[in-house]
């Protein structure tokens, strides 16, 4: 896997944390998560970790959304030299919409995306 790829693949097990913190994702909502990565990130990466979430969904992982999230984070800065400004930002667009998406926000969505943001916070 390349460092580029690492990112998304990352960011797709930050999502997947996200998405799945308030419980099991039923079909409606993978849906909405396919049509919110579309429109928010370029079409390969949209593709890219949309494929890795219904993976990870479709194997019904055992990980914890704590453990998944820190997998997560740990591919991401494995490409970090690739990591751009613009790119945290609309990552972090994007964890916010899917929070919203899947009403009701909990504090465990809240915690998520704050650590994300303190994890990145000097790009």
């Amino acid at each position: 896997m390349t460092a580029r790829e690492h990112i998304y693949y990352g960011f797709g097990q930050v999502v997947y944390s996200l998405a799945f913190s308030d419980g099991k994702i039923q079909r409606e909502e993978r849906r909405i998560l396919e049509e919110i990565l579309h429109n928010r990130l370029e079409s390969s990466a949209s593709k890219n970790i949309s494929a890795i979430i219904f993976t990870l969904l479709d194997k019904d992982m055992l990980l914890s959304v704590q453990s998944s999230f820190e997998l997560g984070i740990k591919n991401m800065k494995l490409g970090d030299n690739h990591l751009t400004p613009e790119m945290i930002n609309e990552f972090n667009a994007t964890l916010l919409d899917v929070a919203a998406a899947f009403p009701p926000n909990t504090e465990e969505e809240k915690e998520i995306i704050s650590q994300f943001n303190e994890a990145f916070k000097n790009f």
